[in-house]
């Protein structure tokens, strides 16, 4: 649709009234618009403010300890007011007041979710079980493969901490194949993802013990599968 023009008022504001947004949304087409409040850019900004707002949200250590990467990361997520839209861009994050670095605004579902970087004073430790690394064995007519680790998580800080760790959720491709899945502590289970939230304690540490186990038919012609 057509961006909403831009109502420019000669008069000067006066004392107690609300100060005129930079720029104004439309929402009523297929995609939204913001023009500007003024007629161009003044001398010397190049950029014009579409948005803003502070947020106070609890920080969330998270890990993925996918590959050789079980670096945590501090994470913040944040649910968005309804009616309002946020562009995607580029953020400058600052944490207790000092700036960090940046990160990527890209608001989905109607929240988003910012990373602060990762924090070496929390660690994840992953461990697998050699005894059952994908290892393949038989049960009657079925061909069974098991894998198994142990994640330990340590907080050197002096605070507790409060970790989600996220693994793959473990998924058959074929009607033929079962996949179980075992987990201590358990393990919630979302849509694409196992998460475990655990709140650590100021110097010391958990452990999460995770494995996987996959059944199929001996007639059934499958390689060793993908470990999740």
């Amino acid at each position: 649709g057509e961006a909403m023009p831009a109502m420019m008022d000669a008069v000067p504001m006066e004392r107690n009234a609300a100060p005129k947004k930079p720029a104004i949304a439309d929402l009523s087409g297929t995609f939204v618009s913001w023009t500007p409040a003024m007629k161009g850019l003044l001398q010397g900004e190049s950029r014009i403010l579409l948005n803003s707002a502070e947020w106070q949200e609890d920080i969330i250590w998270r890990v993925r300890p996918l590959n050789s990467d079980a670096r945590v990361f501090l994470c913040a997520r944040h649910e968005l007011e309804k009616g309002v839209i946020w562009p995607k861009g580029d953020a400058r994050l600052s944490l207790d007041g000092a700036a960090i670095g940046r990160d990527t605004f890209n608001p989905r579902n109607g929240e988003v979710e910012l990373s602060f970087g990762h924090d070496p004073r929390v660690q994840l430790t992953a461990r697998t079980e050699p005894r059952k690394s994908g290892t393949q064995g038989f049960i009657g007519k079925d061909k069974i493969w098991e894998w198994a680790w142990q994640y330990t998580v340590r907080n050197d800080r002096e605070t507790p901490v409060r970790v989600q760790v996220e693994r793959p959720l473990p998924k058959s491709v074929n009607a033929d194949v079962k996949v179980e899945y075992t987990s201590t502590p358990p393990a919630k289970a979302g849509k694409a993802e196992l998460t475990w939230e655990l709140v650590i304690p100021e110097r010391q540490s958990a452990v999460i013990e995770h494995g996987v186990k996959v059944t199929a038919p001996e007639k059934l012609p499958i390689l060793t599968p993908v470990a999740p």
